[in-house]
């Protein structure tokens, strides 16, 4: 089975909502939503690539992070480690760079959205932490 590494921000503003991004339709899962971030690089490290993911994607400069959990999540055609981050602290202007749709959601009001599998034991932990 294929394995790839995957690193991911948790953005938690001031009401407790948190960032999240929808998948572009062609992707696959598409149109589901998800933590910015994305795939580790050869020569990354977990931190390092998170920065560059959200760079490229939010056009932001990560000052602070903190790692929230990591998990190893198995899809149909593959296996995803990931490191979820709490990102404390950035600079720059949050933009949209790739086209994706984001949106500061509550976490009481994620019901009824179609969240990614790997994604869904984080955001129930940070509901029972936050919420």
């Amino acid at each position: 089975m294929k394995e790839i590494f995957v690193v991911a921000g948790i953005f938690i503003g001031h009401d407790k909502s948190i960032l999240l991004a929808q998948r572009s339709a062609k992707k696959s899962f598409p149109l589901q939503w998800e933590f910015p971030g994305g795939k580790i690089e050869e020569g990354e490290n977990s931190e390092s690539a998170l920065k560059r993911e959200l760079f490229e994607e939010l056009n932001i400069e990560v000052d602070k992070m903190k790692l929230f959990d990591s998990m190893v999540h198995e899809y149909e055609l593959f296996r995803a480690n990931i490191e979820f981050f709490l990102i404390n602290e950035w600079s720059g202007k949050l933009l949209n760079k790739e086209g994706q749709n984001l949106h500061w959601k509550k976490l009481n009001d994620l019901k009824g959205l179609k969240i990614l599998d790997a994604d869904v034991p984080v955001i129930n932990k940070l509901i029972t932490i936050y919420g």
